[in-house]
């Protein structure tokens, strides 16, 4: 998929930053850096595609709301394959390269709106990460990781996502897995998960995941400050996609009787999400989300 972004108001420049396992903050301020050096209006919001297997996204977040500031409009997700878990690509001004952020920087009278949901719900009790390494939890509440699972769902499937809870924010965090060890009881999750974390499991049908993009969108469609926005970006869990099956068109439908069948519209589907919680305010990782952004210029308002 290409998209080309045109406007006679607005800025578009784009920057890369490498290492991003490394030196998450080193690569997003580079990135940033890049992207600001090329236009000498004021940045108004920051759509960010980085590498979706390897780094922290989390810290990817921090670093770049610490370049653009904490309050900075930053939107975007994390770069996906398919579910393959191999690895995945990143492009910039002809470079194709790994363990990357780029980012796309719109500057001048832009005018945006956001919404985001899930769909998804936690099931019973929470339970205590009591020992994990990075992104795999090898014991909760002292035993295997994998009971977990088996007590809950009797299944080990990428449809039931970890809802890790966090006093840093409002509700929880989803986290997908994607690798479970049958001999040592781990299971290895998308986003590194520390212990102490409070962790329940969650759970979504089909009908839910698709009316939470609806809810995505009517909540961007409310919260813009315009008439009408000029176009829209979307970015969808991978996740989501694997759960939705032969219902994946749905989403976008969903989408589409909303802003209509020739509104202008990209979107992709990522290892992670970023963007603020409701309309606007300090942007956050997501995951197993649907992140709705409505754009327009406030020049032609």
């Amino acid at each position: 998929m290409i998209t080309l972004f045109g406007s006679d108001d607005i800025d578009f420049t784009v920057g890369l930053g490498r290492g991003a396992s490394a030196d998450p903050r080193a690569a997003t301020a580079a990135a940033v850096a890049d992207a600001k050096s090329k236009t000498d209006k004021d940045s108004a919001l920051c759509v960010a595609m980085p590498e979706g297997i390897g780094p922290n996204i989390s810290e990817i977040v921090s670093g770049l709301r610490a370049a653009l500031g904490e309050e900075f409009p930053i939107v975007g997700g994390a770069s996906g394959d398919q579910m393959r878990f191999q690895g995945t690509k990143q492009f910039c001004n002809g470079d194709v390269v790994s363990d990357s952020v780029v980012v796309l920087i719109m500057s001048g009278p832009l005018v945006y709106s956001c919404g985001v949901a899930t769909g998804y719900v936690p099931l019973g009790n929470r339970h205590k990460v009591t020992k994990s390494e990075g992104s795999t939890i090898h014991e909760i509440d002292g035993n295997p990781a994998i009971n977990l699972y088996k007590e809950y769902v009797q299944a080990q499937s990428v449809h039931f996502p970890l809802a890790v809870h966090s006093p840093e924010r409002e509700g929880f965090l989803l986290s997908s897995p994607h690798f479970f060890n049958e001999e040592t009881g781990a299971v290895t999750f998308v986003n590194p998960i520390e212990v102490d974390k409070e962790v329940q499991i969650a759970t979504a049908s089909r009908d839910e995941i698709v009316v939470a993009a609806r809810t995505a969108v009517e909540s961007a469609f409310k919260g813009f400050p315009n008439k009408k926005p000029d176009a829209a970006l979307f970015f969808s869990c991978a996740g989501r996609r694997a759960a939705l099956g032969t219902r994946t068109k749905e989403e976008y439908e969903s989408f589409e009787t909303i802003v209509g069948d020739a509104f202008p519209t990209a979107g992709f589907y990522t290892y992670g999400e970023i963007g603020p919680v409701g309309n606007k305010g300090k942007s956050l990782q997501h995951t197993n989300a649907f992140l709705a952004v409505l754009l327009g210029s406030a020049a032609a308002s």
